[in-house]
């Protein structure tokens, strides 16, 4: 009977603890954040303006294309052409940190001779934030592109997301009120 033998990898299976906490993180800016500076961003006489008076002149537009390139030749540029200042900082600050991790990585596997284990564990490292870095910069061309797209969208007090307590008609939870999300939309 023939055996064959599979030589066993002993590369290190200790992953960066940063690579989780950047990808939530990124997630929830970007999937967040439009909610704020939309509301930052609007004036009051923007949020009493008439939607039929919106319709008929329409305000200025952006080029989902042109935010989606922009995006794509500088991190954060995308966000800024949108009026989107936070998520580019962010953008910026994440696209910024990845890359000063990619070369810290890099340099540290030079410390260790060739086919060892620490050098093989830092380079794993390094390529995983090359992954991480094309991952931000994917993210952030969908976000300018659906950014630009709703750019002149009207988030006014008729489409709401209120965070509270519910009026509980005597139901409490251990003695306290009910906690809920309610969303409310008028045509």
């Amino acid at each position: 009977m023939m055996t064959l033998k599979m030589p066993i990898s002993k590369k290190s299976t200790k992953r960066c603890p940063l690579v989780p906490t950047v990808v939530v993180g990124l997630l929830l800016v970007l999937g967040t954040g439009a909610a704020a500076q939309d509301a930052a961003s609007n004036n009051g006489a923007q949020a009493n303006a008439d939607s039929l008076r919106s319709q008929t002149s329409p305000g200025p537009t952006k080029s989902p294309k042109g935010a989606m390139l922009r995006s794509l030749a500088l991190p954060g540029w995308g966000q800024f052409y949108n009026g989107q200042w936070f998520k580019a900082l962010i953008v910026v600050g994440a696209q910024s940190a990845l890359v000063g991790y990619a070369v810290h990585y890099n340099n540290k596997s030079r410390i260790f001779p060739e086919g060892s284990s620490g050098r093989e564990d830092s380079l794993d490292r390094r390529n995983g934030m090359f992954w991480l870095m094309a991952l931000t910069k994917l993210l952030s061309m969908v976000d300018a592109y659906v950014d630009a797209h709703l750019y002149d969208f009207d988030a006014g007090p008729d489409l709401a997301l209120q965070l509270g307590t519910i009026p509980s008609h005597g139901q409490t939870v251990n003695g306290g009120p009910l906690l809920g999300v309610s969303l409310s939309a008028n045509f």
